[in-house]
């Protein structure tokens, strides 16, 4: 449920829900939208793709083709590392990608470094100096473990690796 600070009743989302769109025709988005609206909170996403998942079961048509067929037949998946706090944990972290490389041929990495910039950037170089261009990073998720002040010196101390993006929360 994405980033909550507190878990929601679930039992009672559920327990509304299907009051609000009991007997709503799946193919009325407009009605389905409307009732979804009225209750508020986290529900649209959700909503939309139970929605289609029913049309695609009752047509017997997967989803993609759905929503007009597919747009890509393979996209790049990013592997997650996390944290590294000491050069310990770097050089493992190191390894790793070396081994998510050859095992699973994953080029693409999201690093979550936490507070441990020391070992990030251990980590960061090592990788660099260890595959050069055979790994590529497509996010340092700082996950709001700075303020954006530091937030930005931290990024300014990584930018070598040539970030494509850099999330905070």
């Amino acid at each position: 449920l994405g980033h909550l600070s507190k878990m929601p009743d679930v039992e009672a989302m559920s327990q509304n829900l299907n009051v609000a769109l009991s007997g709503v025709d799946v193919y009325d988005m407009p009605k389905i939208d409307e009732q979804v609206r009225k209750l508020g909170g986290i529900f649209g996403a959700g909503i939309d793709m139970a929605v289609l998942d029913i049309k695609g079961k009752a047509l017997d048509v997967p989803v993609y083709k759905l929503l007009g067929g597919p747009y890509r037949k393979k996209f790049k998946v990013c592997y997650p590392i996390f944290g590294c706090p000491d050069q310990k944990a770097a050089e493992e972290n190191i390894e790793r990608v070396g081994r998510i490389m050859e095992q699973h041929g994953f080029d693409l990495f999201r690093f979550y470094p936490g507070r441990h910039v020391e070992g990030a950037e251990i980590f960061l170089k090592g990788v660099r100096d260890t595959y050069g261009d055979k790994v590529k990073f497509k996010s340092l998720d700082l996950s709001g473990a700075y303020e954006p002040d530091e937030a930005i010196e931290v990024i300014k101390r990584f930018e070598q690796v040539g970030l494509k993006l850099v999330g905070m929360k």
